[in-house]
């Protein structure tokens, strides 16, 4: 039972990482999968295959070589030379997420409450700062509970709003192959691809040093199945949902709020929260790697750090 109860919340945090703004609107489903018909959602199964693979791989080799920060990751895959570029790069972009993420934070609250921008990116800010003090194991609890919670909400929705006919659904599929939007490559299997590949750049600092923190084996190599599988499960209905949106949803800059208000009602005026709670999973964890790369996780200078790296994202955003 504690094995499954760890395997649980590490496929949460694995979730809640994946689940940021682009998820939670919807733009990033609809770029990479729906756009491409029933084909792009067929896409959800390369996802699914490709990271099993690469989460059993990185927490497995986080656990089994102590790989407790970016740096160690990659020196690790990469070698003395190499790695630490690679390592370096990991850290740049992370922390410039978390710098969008805390800008994502102000705009929504702005447009849905009318507060300043600022006052909406301090409040994330203060947030994650709150999360990531105690170190790794406050935020796995944090996020991997928000996780399923978030993906729940998501489906439900989708669901909600998923075509009753199949023959709407292939009237759909070609009204998404003839529709002019921007995609995210030129075939459904390469947007797989780049989703996968574009998913796990991140995750590649952050799954080693969960994995390095957790004692039992067999629950990472549970988590490393139950993770991908509830995240491409969560994907699968929310590209078909939005697959039955065509012709005419690919218009929307939020497409899952104009489902949310077609079919689930009660959940539109929360949206702006839900997607708020997609921004949190993922700046949370962006400010984490770029913190532990300087500094052992939960001590004084961990927290010092993350604080500066906290305070400058803001005046940067």
């Amino acid at each position: 039972m504690r094995d499954l109860a760890i395997a649980l919340r590490t496929s949460g945090a694995y979730c809640a990482f994946l689940i940021g703004s682009g998820f939670a609107t919807g733009q990033e489903i609809l770029q990479f999968f729906s756009g491409f018909g029933l084909a792009g959602v067929a896409g959800c199964v390369v996802y699914f295959l490709i990271g099993t693979w690469l989460a059993r791989s990185l927490l497995l080799a986080g656990h089994r070589h102590a790989l407790h920060n970016s740096d160690d990751v990659f020196r690790h895959y990469a070698g003395p030379v190499i790695g630490p570029v690679f390592g370096w790069y990991t850290v740049v972009v992370a922390y410039s997420i978390y710098l969008v993420m805390l800008s994502g934070t102000g705009a929504v609250l702005q447009q849905h409450l009318g507060t300043p921008v600022w006052i909406g990116a301090a409040a994330m800010a203060l947030a994650v700062f709150l999360t990531l003090y105690f170190g790794l194991h406050e935020l796995v609890d944090v996020i991997g509970a928000i996780g399923p919670l978030l993906i729940a909400l998501l489906v439900l929705i989708a669901v909600s709003a998923l075509p009753g006919e199949p023959e709407r659904l292939s009237a759909a599929s070609e009204a998404a192959g003839a529709a002019d939007m921007l995609r995210a490559a030129p075939s459904w299997w390469l947007s797989a691809l780049v989703y996968s590949a574009m998913s796990h750049t991140a995750l590649a600092a952050f799954l080693p040093p969960l994995g390095a923190a957790t004692a039992s084996e067999r629950s990472l190599r549970w988590a490393a199945i139950l993770g991908p599988l509830l995240f491409s499960l969560a994907l699968a209905v929310c590209a078909l949902a939005l697959l039955g949106g065509f012709p005419g949803i690919e218009t929307h800059m939020i497409p899952m709020l104009e489902l949310a208000r077609g079919a689930t009602p009660a959940l539109a005026p929360i949206f702006a929260w839900i997607v708020l709670a997609g921004i949190f999973t993922t700046a949370a964890p962006m400010l984490w790697i770029t913190s532990v790369r300087f500094a052992a996780d939960g001590s004084a200078r961990y927290r010092l750090l993350m604080a500066l790296f906290a305070a400058l994202g803001l005046l940067v955003a």
